[in-house]
């Protein structure tokens, strides 16, 4: 009874304070019950926010290029304190950017863009951004007939703090352009108060159209209305919330006494609620039983601070500024780098490759998981350290700076122990992000040689928000933050919350040094540091198969007959190598006659008297069980309900738009998606139906055009030749040819001519009257000399 009153006190101690929020409790009132409610009732629609509020700037827009902050911050699901904005779309934002510059809806299916509206799908289907959903629709304030139509009316509290203590933000008559009639506009308002409590009123709802409504942090964390609000409907709901009591406790002692659903959060120092875990501490970092046990896993402790800038990487010596000239850079530290080990040569590199998704892969330039707009959404990425990785890309401001640390005699504000080892530190600025045109990340990773990993967080950069604000970590996709070992379920993989992640934040990673990498199919005892394989595997890291077994994943070899051998290994086939004259799948075959086998793939199938047949299971086929293929593949144009359909070869549609088969998973054949989709997803399970349809081949008509225009000039010019010749005082068009001044071509003769000719001077027309007789030389038509050799001299 006790430790319940304790509760209960520290909780209300807490409602004036900044706490995450564990749930809400929510209140729902109908319009036909509002009147019988008294004046003061919360229900009660507030009239004098119209009035008395000032306007904001977003009732001039359809699309809001930013958010008008509200002067007001409260708990909000996990994060202890969200500052909130105006959109103009019928919610509150707990950014000024965007999720995209419109109303955003799934109108690219082959996408990653978020969605306003709420749904259920991981991505698309809606809910994916953060927000106080009043009613989330494609409204358009700056068609409203009053203005300024949306107007914010804040309230200061007693203590005359600088913040509001509440907020009310009224939409007055806002319409819909899906709607024609005159009344279905929105009259609505939604207040909130400084302790999270959060309510929304509703005066006139538009009949038509589709709206939201509802609190979304998360997938995870969220509280979505049921029934949305329609005319003579719900008339006001209430969100009360209920904070987390445990961030009251300071010490690990008093956290894991107080309740059963408290935990401490070593990586944070703090106590947290056993609901908000997931949300609030990093993997391997939660503990709910005393005495505390070993915090941190086989190869990492994690410390998550606040407060922490960003180091000024212009001050240190050596320093190189890039522009990428594409998508990835290879950075050389100048040292070498462990990662994931203790002393294993093979986890040691003294080259990485940066990432513009926001990561950097530590010993491949690439990452080989089926992408999709430059992210794996189901985190399956291997040997990565990654600082923010989210559907980002490097575009023409992206900078980036990094730097070499010899080693040092002092600590730093990188090292804090000296005798500090060779560190690499680099600076990723401005990158692009797909869905948001006004949204960046800066970020910063420090390496050492000592397998240290530091991530930091600085002001992201978005030039095209005019009030210059502090922008909090959110993006879309949901971003990835840790160190990956192998794919995000693995237990060595150390998460970080993206919700711990805003401007200041500092995450350090330091090895404990107490084992090597095991791989997939090994697990490490601290105790010995050595590795304890799977049956199949050996090695000092379980890197190879035992004798008996093949493949990259020590499978059993089948029994071989007549003397011949598996060919076992870590990269063997698991054929069987028969021995003369015998062959087929286990040597059982005889052979009448010589046969050649070398022709067939041993990986995809095996020889029968010198016959491949090839593995259709693993996805082989051809003549010489050469050829990938997946049975799946025919039904990627059928969608999801056929692909999903075919059990038999376990086919799964994937957000590429794949059909593959999921029995062929981590083999070559193998199709690397990222994402499945859900079969409910509406956007993605769709037939690609090719339409027939009836239209011209313009190229053919433009040929066509050109060639008829060639002919009606060449008419054109018959035509009018005779004319232009006729002009010219040329008779016969055959003597056109003629030298010049020749006379027109008349009957022939057959005797000389002498023509007399007077040929006068120039000055001849200026009154001169000299004259010069002469005989001048006759002048022949063409025609003429071709008759004369024709028929010789006349």
């Amino acid at each position: 009874m006790c430790v319940i009153l304790l509760l209960c006190c520290v909780s209300a101690a807490l409602l004036r304070c900044e706490a995450a929020v564990v749930r809400y409790d929510v209140q729902t009132v109908r319009a036909k019950k509002v009147a019988a409610l008294p004046d003061d009732h919360w229900a009660r629609y507030d009239e004098t926010v119209f009035e008395r509020g000032r306007g904001s700037f977003v009732s001039g827009y359809d699309d809001a290029p930013y958010f008008e902050p509200m002067n007001i911050s409260s708990p909000f699901f996990s994060r202890d304190s969200v500052p909130w904005h105006v959109s103009s779309d019928g919610f509150l934002a707990p950014t000024p950017s965007p999720l995209c510059a419109f109303f955003c809806s799934d109108s690219a299916p082959d996408t990653l863009f978020g969605q306003y509206q709420f749904g259920d799908a991981i991505y698309g289907g809606g809910g994916d951004w953060p927000m106080i959903g009043l009613y989330v629709a494609d409204l358009n304030p700056s068609a409203a007939r009053l203005s300024p139509s949306v107007r914010v009316h804040g309230v200061t509290g007693a203590d005359g703090g600088p913040g509001y203590e509440r907020v009310t933000v009224e939409y007055r008559d806002v319409p819909l352009p899906a709607c024609v009639a005159p009344r279905d506009t929105l009259t609505a308002q939604v207040e909130v108060w400084a302790n999270g409590t959060i309510v929304m009123r509703y005066r006139q709802i538009p009949a038509c159209g589709r709206a939201s409504v509802g609190l979304v942090l998360s997938k995870g964390e969220r509280v979505v209305a049921t029934a949305t609000p329609r005319p003579n409907g719900i008339a006001a709901i209430r969100y009360d919330p209920v904070v987390d009591v445990c961030a009251a406790f300071l010490s690990h002692s008093a956290c894991v006494n107080a309740a059963d659903l408290c935990g401490w959060c070593a990586a944070t120092g703090a106590c947290v609620a056993t609901s908000l875990a997931s949300s609030c501490c990093p993997r391997g970092s939660f503990r709910t039983a005393p005495p505390p046990s070993p915090v941190g896993g086989d190869f990492y402790v994690v410390a998550v601070e606040q407060g922490a800038e960003l180091v000024r990487l212009a001050a240190l010596r050596g320093h190189v500024r890039v522009v990428p000239a594409g998508q990835s850079l290879q950075l050389d530290m100048g040292f070498d780098f462990p990662f994931y080990t203790r002393d294993q040569a093979s986890h040691v590199t003294n080259t990485t490759h940066l990432l513009s998704s926001g990561l950097i892969s530590v010993f491949s330039s690439t990452q080989r998981c089926g992408p999709i707009w430059n992210v794996c959404p189901d985190g399956s990425y291997t040997f990565a350290a990654m600082p923010f990785v989210t559907a980002g890309l490097w575009g023409p401001g992206t900078s980036i700076t990094y730097a070499r640390l010899p080693e040092r005699t002092g600590a730093d504000v990188l090292c804090e122990r000296p005798r500090c080892p060779p560190g690499f530190v680099v600076e990723v600025a401005n990158t692009s992000s797909f869905a948001s045109f006004a949204r960046s990340s800066t970020y910063q990773v420090y390496l050492d040689a000592s397998g240290a990993v530091e991530f930091r967080y600085g002001l992201p950069v978005a030039t095209s928000i005019a009030s210059s604000p502090v922008l909090g970590f959110f993006a879309f996709p949901p971003p990835f933050v840790g160190l990956f070992r192998y794919r995000v379920e693995d237990p060595a993989t150390v998460t970080v919350p993206p919700s711990l992640i805003r401007t200041g934040t500092r995450v350090r990673f330091d090895p404990t040094g107490r084992c090597n990498d095991c791989g997939r199919h090994g697990t490490c005892d601290p105790a010995s540091a050595r590795c304890v394989c799977e049956t199949g595997f050996s090695g000092d890291g379980c890197e190879r198969c035992v004798a008996g077994y093949y493949g990259p994943e020590c499978l059993p070899c089948r029994r071989c007959r007549n003397g011949g051998v598996c060919d076992d290994g870590v990269n063997g086939t698991g054929v069987c190598r028969c021995r003369e004259p015998f062959s087929g799948v286990d040597c059982a075959v005889r052979c009448e006659g010589p046969f050649d086998c070398s022709h067939c793939n041993p990986r995809g199938g095996y020889c029968e008297c010198g016959e491949c047949r090839c593995d259709a299971a693993s996805g082989w086929g051809g003549a010489d069980c050469d050829v990938a293929d997946d049975p799946c593949w025919r039904h990627s144009f059928d969608g999801c309900e056929v692909c999903n359909k075919d059990t038999r070869n376990g086919c799964a549609f994937c957000f590429d738009d794949m059909c593959y088969s999921t029995l062929l998973k981590d083999t070559p054949n193998g199709h690397a998606c990222s994402y499945p989709a859900p079969s409910g997803d509406a956007s993605r399970c769709v037939p690609a139906v090719q339409v027939e349809v009836h239209w011209f081949d313009w190229g053919y008509v433009a040929a066509a055009g050109l060639c008829l225009s060639v002919v009606l000039s060449v008419l054109a010019l018959l035509v009018l030749a005779p004319f232009a010749v006729r002009a010219r005082g040329v008779h016969d068009i055959h003597h056109a040819g003629a030298a010049g001044g020749a006379p027109d071509r008349r009957r022939g003769r057959r005797r000389r001519e002498v023509v007399q000719a007077v040929l006068v001077q120039q000055g001849a027309h200026r009154g001169e009257r000299t004259h010069v007789l002469g005989v001048p030389l006759r002048q022949v038509p063409l025609a003429k000399l071709y008759e004369s050799q024709r028929h010789g001299p006349s």
